[in-house]
């Protein structure tokens, strides 16, 4: 996990950023929470993967791996100072408080304590004093799944009394509760309770964040977060919805294969040692936004393996990278493990797991593969973060990949590797269940040769609906290429 504090707007990378958080009218939701909360490596975090599932909510995390109540309640001003009005809150805390050690200075009352008091200066303050207030209770400590490490550290019996104290706290407080604990004691695999810790035994694996995910989201549909103007989150709503039946047709219309730029200008040399690379010049208009991605494609047919993510330390010069000049400098972007996917033709609705890639991640054995054969194409999609840029203006910028000489019992030969910008609604795509098909499992991609009498017809009957000025003007924009 990773110990730094986390606070992001979550739905830039889900849907494009329309306003200042103060001007959205979606629902405002902030997870405060510690430990379990950001992923390992290789796989969005629940609360990315909520946000994503939830387009109409608007969720902010602030999550630092080792904070415990007592410190939240500590430094609550400046955990809400960015947020100008907050509408719901979570709180997801108990890992920590569950550690042996930590248990033995702080009893369960005092536990309890501490929560209520966190709960009463959130209702004391203006930005969040009209907030729903909801606690979720922790990950469960399970005797049987601890290592031999987790079993020095951690037990089941401190684990339920601190649920225990948290659930008296929110019920007091008159907050909601989402019980985890509960949930995940009742769940089973191997003859063990809570399955989402596996091995570990007391906290979240990476691949156990969607199903923590699922369940929270559930939870909170039946808790019905409000907005605030029902108004104007109507108009956003029609908007969103409007531009999400356009991509649809758009990509029923068409070849539905990722929307992309003209290949980019690469430079680099045969894969004969652990340092060769290839880099493409990136457009420096393309950086305009939070984030800018890349569909990988092999031309010739012959599979290319492409160096690994984001933890390889070995050989530094094969990690993935954006780097960018500014007026101020050059700033290096390296990829997160969680930022790309591998799209199969042969298989086009399944996603493929990241924890599949982990073990050869971790190996410095491969980033991907891409093929070019046709009815058996993989692409490579990978995304770069650009808050690192922090309002610098780019004056030019490179992507570099990595190669590997060889996977295995793998040959593999020199090839022809184009990069190009992911465009348009397909810059939306989500590495955990993009496709063949679909960008997000529910929306196919929208690039490719169009049909055009069917597109013009369908976009012909969207616009008699009197679609959103501005979804209407997307729509006309397509119905005259």
């Amino acid at each position: 996990m990773k110990p730094a504090l986390i606070l992001i707007a979550l739905l830039s990378l889900v849907v494009p950023p329309l306003r200042a958080v103060e001007a959205d009218p979606r629902p405002h939701l902030l997870i405060i929470a510690g430990a379990n909360t950001n992923p390992f490596t290789h796989s969005p975090g629940w609360p990315e993967i909520l946000a994503s599932n939830h387009p109409e909510w608007h969720i902010d995390v602030s999550a630092v791996n080792d904070r415990s109540v007592s410190e939240a309640l500590a430094g609550l001003d400046n955990i809400i100072a960015p947020y100008p009005q907050v509408d719901a809150i979570i709180l997801f805390f108990g890992t920590v408080e569950s550690r042996n050690a930590n248990f033995a200075k702080s009893n369960a009352d005092a536990l309890q304590k501490q929560l209520a008091d966190l709960l009463e200066k959130l209702k004391a303050n203006d930005r969040t004093k009209s907030a729903t207030m909801i606690v979720m209770t922790p990950i469960p400590v399970i005797d049987a799944r601890l290592d031999k490490f987790g079993q020095k550290d951690y037990s089941e019996k401190n684990g339920e009394a601190v649920a225990d104290a948290f659930r008296k706290a929110a019920s007091a407080g008159g907050a909601s509760i989402i019980d985890v604990y509960t949930w995940q004691k009742s769940q089973t695999a191997d003859e063990k309770a809570a399955p989402i810790t596996g091995t570990l035994g007391w906290g979240l694996r990476d691949w156990g964040h969607p199903t923590l995910a699922t369940y929270v989201s559930e939870q909170l549909e039946a808790i019905a977060i409000k907005p605030r103007d029902p108004a104007a989150f109507a108009v956003w709503k029609e908007q969103y919805e409007a531009n999400r039946k356009l991509d649809q047709i758009l990509s029923a219309t068409g070849e539905g294969i990722v929307a992309a730029g003209e290949p980019l200008k690469t430079t680099g040399r045969k894969p004969l040692n652990k340092t060769d690379v290839i880099t493409a010049t990136v457009p420096v208009d393309s950086l305009a936004d939070g984030s800018i991605s890349f569909v990988i494609k092999s031309g010739d047919g012959t599979l290319t393996a492409l160096s690994p993510g984001s933890e390889i330390r070995q050989f530094p010069d094969n990690i993935p990278r954006l780097k960018v000049t500014t007026e101020s400098g050059e700033i290096v972007i390296p990829a997160r493990g969680p930022d790309w996917q591998v799209i199969d033709e042969a298989e086009p609705e399944t996603p493929q797991a990241p924890e599949k890639y982990r073990a050869n991640i971790v190996k410095m054995r491969y980033f991907g593969v891409v093929s070019g054969e046709p009815q058996k194409r993989k692409w490579m999609l990978i995304r770069f973060d650009l808050a690192a840029l922090n309002g610098k203006k780019p004056t030019a910028a490179t992507v570099t990949l990595g190669y590997a000489p060889a996977i295995e019992n793998l040959q593999i030969s020199p090839t022809d590797v184009t990069m190009q910008v992911i465009e348009g609604p397909d810059r939306n795509w989500q590495s955990w269940t993009a496709t063949w098909k679909t960008r997000d499992g529910k929306t196919g991609w929208t690039g490719g040769t169009p049909i055009v009498a069917e597109r013009n017809a369908a976009l012909k009957t969207f616009l008699a609906a009197n679609p959103p000025e501005s979804v209407a003007a997307r729509a006309k924009a397509e119905l005259e290429k």
